[in-house]
């Protein structure tokens, strides 16, 4: 007979070779771990503030805050519409599991939202993902 150790274990590498869908991130994943699950911090392209400003003549630096975490998280865009951004240690919103339970989430309308689905029951939510370009409220449905 197993011990309940060696039953988990089973079940967890079972588990692990099996497509599952995270109601998070909204990722298909066969693995999971502590670093796995990745939200990004959404920013409000609407709420747009002055950072700095150079004097007449020059462009002005505008910072927009994170949607999710409020003023404590922002990105700053060199120059008016360069659609050039300095993101240093802005970080993740969320980092960790990838989760199959919705009770397990903590979700916040903004970054973080239930899936939503089609007529084959399959979620259609974009997984968001962060690169050199923040990523803005108005560029995923968050319906």
């Amino acid at each position: 007979m197993a011990s309940s150790a060696q039953a988990t274990f089973n079940t967890d590498v079972k588990t692990r070779s099996a497509e599952s869908h995270c109601v998070r991130c909204h990722s298909t994943f066969t693995r999971n771990n502590l670093k796995a699950c990745v939200v990004p911090h959404v920013f409000d392209g609407d709420n747009i503030q002055i950072w700095q400003n150079y004097g007449p003549g020059y462009d002005k630096d505008y910072y927009y805050e994170s949607k999710c975490c409020g003023s404590k998280k922002k990105v700053i865009e060199i120059g008016c519409g360069n659609d050039e951004f300095r993101m240093s240690r802005i970080g993740v919103h969320f980092r960790g599991r990838h989760a199959t339970l919705e009770e397990d989430v903590q979700y916040n309308g903004i970054n973080i939202l239930r899936c939503k689905h089609d007529e084959k029951g399959e979620c259609t939510r974009d997984v968001l993902e962060q690169d050199e370009r923040p990523v803005f409220m108005d560029s995923y449905d968050r319906r």
